[in-house]
């Protein structure tokens, strides 16, 4: 959607056929849309490697909608309950539920810590957790600081969002003597071609009170952090059968 954000230039600069880790350039170009006025972290964050020692990526702050819970399964190829998921191409035929009843994008926070990679659960069909506590119980590496920090990157922990728990749920996880705030990839997409992806990447924000989101209609809205979950998670799913009365 760059060409259509005023950024042709940069879209024109990406190559393809080639990693984005040899494409610093691109990857630490702000691209404004995608950078919330009220983010406090509105800042570059350098990774230096061996291709490029000043290779870095800018953050975001609107995760593209990849479902409730079930992310990917490589073995099939079979995506979640959300409008995006890898290597999906989907249409607005796929969006049974009604294009003003389904989220598209909704707000993240950059910077947001994560647990990561422990391929837990890894079965298929593993319902969703009723509590944060629940997720953070399967176990993973950590990383501090680095989630939605990278526009480039389309994996869920990066670039998307679910609706596992309300927007600005706390997902505490301690770590080292610290307390944090946390997203989850049980095994992050592209990684395996056998283990399956659950995520629980919570919508967060800088407003009080709840999270701004774009519909697939092209509206946007403001959520109320106390919405109803079974509400929430119909909002992500794009052919559930739901019925979803948004208050104005």
């Amino acid at each position: 959607i760059l060409p259509q954000l005023e950024q042709a230039n940069l879209q024109n600069l990406i190559n393809w056929s080639q990693p984005y880790s040899v494409q610093g350039l691109v990857t630490r170009t702000r691209v404004p849309v995608y950078v919330c006025p009220s983010e406090p972290r509105d800042e570059i964050r350098s990774e230096p490697n061996a291709n490029d020692p000043n290779f870095a990526h800018y953050p975001l702050n609107y995760g593209a909608n990849m479902g409730e819970w079930f992310i990917f399964d490589p073995r099939n190829n079979q995506g979640g309950s959300g409008v995006f998921y890898p290597n999906s191409k989907l249409q607005f035929g796929s969006v049974t539920d009604g294009t003003s009843n389904t989220l598209a994008f909704a707000e993240v926070k950059a910077y947001t810590p994560y647990i990561r990679d422990g391929l837990n659960p890894s079965g298929s069909g593993v319902p969703t957790p009723s509590l944060p506590a629940d997720v953070v119980a399967f176990g993973s590496s950590s990383k501090s600081d680095s989630g939605h920090t990278e526009w480039v990157d389309a994996r869920v922990h990066q670039s998307g969002v679910t609706t596992t728990f309300v927007p600005n749920t706390r997902m505490v996880y301690e770590a080292d003597g610290n307390v944090y705030d946390v997203d989850f990839n049980s095994s992050r997409e592209g990684k395996t071609f056998t283990n399956v992806t659950y995520a629980s990447v919570t919508s967060r924000s800088q407003h009080t009170g709840g999270v701004e989101v774009a519909l697939c209609d092209g509206s946007v809205r403001f959520i109320s952090q106390s919405i109803d979950l079974a509400s929430w998670r119909a909002l992500g799913s794009r052919s559930g059968g739901e019925v979803v009365q948004l208050n104005d």
